[in-house]
C-alpha cells in the first residue's frame, strides 16, 4: 500500500510544479506587453513637440533641394549699441555667417552701423528672426526667388554650346589637308565656333554667378541708437588755446618792432648827434 501511495504523491507533486511553471511563463510573456502598453501614454506625454521651422511673413517656403536666392534688408533701433554689436557677433558665429562690410558713424544725433552679411541659405531665416529680437524693427524687406530652372538652363546652355563649338572645330580641322590654307567656308565655320565658345563662357559665368548667389544669402542690416542730448550738444569753446595764440602774436609784434628799430639805428644815431650839436650851439650863443 505504501509502495502505491508514494508514486501517486510524486506524480501529483510533479503535476503541480508543471502547472506553476506554466503560469509563471504566461505571466512573464504578458508582463512586458502590459508594461509597454502602460508606458505608452507616459511616453506620449513626455515626448517634446517637434521644433517649428522659422517663418517670416510673406516669404515663400520652397521644397528641399531647390536652389533659392535669398536677399533681405533690416533696419533696427537698439537701446544699447555696444551690447547689441557683441550679441550680433555671437549670432554671426552661431549661424555660420560672414561679415562682408561694416560702416559705423556717429552723426545726426545717432550712433549708426551698416552691415552686409553673407549667410548660408539654411541659416537665413533663423538669423533674420534672431536679429529681429535685438531691438525694435523699423523696416524689414525680405525676398526669395527659385533659381533652380535658371541655373539648370545656364549650365545646359554652356555645356551644349561648348560641345557644338568643339565639334565644329574638329570637323573643320578634319576637312583641312595638312599644309593647305583654310577656305572661306572653313574660316566662317571657325568664326562661328569661336562665337559659340564665347556664348558658352558667358553662360558659364551666369551659371557660376547664380550658383554663388544660391550658396550665400545676402542680408543688409542697419543698426542705430539715438544719442543723449549731452552727447550731441556742441562742446564749449576752449579759450586756453586762443589766449596762447594771442600771447604769441603779441610777442611776435614786439619782436618785429625791435627788429625795425635795429634796422634804423644809423638814422637814430645821426638824429641824436644832430640834436646834441644844435643844443650845444644854442648854449654858446648867449655867452658870446
Amino acid at each position: 500500500m505504501k509502495r502505491l501511495l508514494y508514486p501517486a504523491l510524486l506524480g501529483l507533486a510533479l503535476a503541480g510544479c508543471a502547472q506553476a511553471e506554466k503560469e509563471e511563463s504566461t505571466a512573464a510573456e504578458t508582463s512586458p506587453l502590459e508594461a509597454a502598453a502602460a508606458s505608452e501614454p507616459a511616453t506620449a506625454e513626455t515626448t517634446p513637440a517637434p521644433l517649428q521651422p522659422h517663418k517670416v511673413a510673406g516669404l515663400t517656403r520652397f521644397p528641399a533641394g531647390r536652389s533659392v536666392i535669398y536677399h533681405g534688408d533690416l533696419r533696427l533701433r537698439v537701446d544699447n549699441f555696444e551690447q547689441t554689436t557683441d550679441r550680433l557677433d555671437q549670432l554671426l558665429a552661431q549661424h555660420e555667417a560672414v561679415l562682408g562690410t561694416a560702416h559705423e558713424t556717429r552723426t545726426d544725433g545717432q550712433h549708426q552701423q551698416e552691415l552686409t552679411i553673407k549667410v548660408p541659405p539654411r541659416h537665413f531665416l533663423p538669423l533674420v528672426s534672431a536679429l529681429g529680437r535685438l531691438g525694435r524693427i523699423e523696416a524689414k524687406d525680405i525676398a526669395s526667388s527659385d533659381a533652380t530652372a535658371d541655373l539648370l538652363a545656364a549650365e545646359q546652355a554652356a555645356a551644349s554650346t561648348r560641345a557644338a563649338a568643339a565639334q565644329a572645330g574638329q570637323q573643320v580641322a578634319a576637312q583641312l589637308k595638312p599644309g593647305a590654307k583654310p577656305t572661306a567656308e572653313a574660316k566662317e565655320r571657325l568664326s562661328e565656333a569661336d562665337a559659340a565658345r564665347t556664348k558658352a563662357d558667358e553662360a558659364q559665368q551666369r551659371a557660376s554667378s547664380l550658383r554663388q548667389q544660391t550658396q550665400w544669402a545676402t542680408l543688409n542690416v542697419h543698426l542705430y541708437q539715438p544719442l543723449a542730448e549731452e552727447e550731441t550738444a556742441e562742446p564749449l569753446p576752449d579759450y586756453g588755446p586762443r589766449f596762447a595764440a594771442a600771447f604769441l602774436r603779441g610777442g611776435s609784434v614786439f619782436l618785429d618792432v625791435l627788429v625795425g628799430l635795429t634796422n634804423l639805428w644809423p638814422l637814430l644815431a645821426l638824429t641824436g648827434l644832430g640834436y646834441w650839436v644844435v643844443r650845444r650851439w644854442r648854449l654858446r650863443q648867449p655867452a658870446s
